[in-house]
């Protein structure tokens, strides 16, 4: 008898710790929606800075989806442009989006042919 409760009271010194910091890892995750001031970019600017040559480029830009181009490809605009946006297969939106909703978009510009942005991470102002 005292050797099982033994071994629960050591199980529990050791398991309880570990809960508690995954628990804890995943809320700060989750609980951060930051929508304050970015260092955004023109789609304009972009597309008349990049070339056939282009670099990748980490970018956030801000506007709307105009229409869906493909399973995972958006027609985006900020107002002054248009450029497609390709969305990573793990973005998931908690709350249906439409061409009214307003989008921070932070992902990774390549120029080329037809400029693009891989988004990373989609937020909805």
């Amino acid at each position: 008898m005292m050797k099982k409760a033994t071994i629960a009271i050591v199980s529990s010194l050791v398991l309880i710790p570990t809960i508690s910091l995954a628990n804890n890892s995943n809320a700060i995750e989750s609980n951060v929606n930051f929508s304050g001031p970015a260092d955004l970019s023109s789609v304009m600017t972009l597309i008349k800075e990049s070339s056939m040559f282009s670099d990748e480029k980490d970018v956030i830009v801000e506007g709307h989806f105009l229409s869906q181009i493909s399973k995972d490809t958006y027609l985006f605009s900020d107002g002054e442009g248009q450029i497609e946006v390709e969305v990573d297969d793990d973005i998931h939106l908690m709350t249906p989006i439409n061409s009214k909703t307003k989008l921070r978009i932070y992902g990774e510009f390549e120029g080329g042919s037809i400029p693009e942005i891989e988004a990373e991470h989609i937020q909805i102002l």
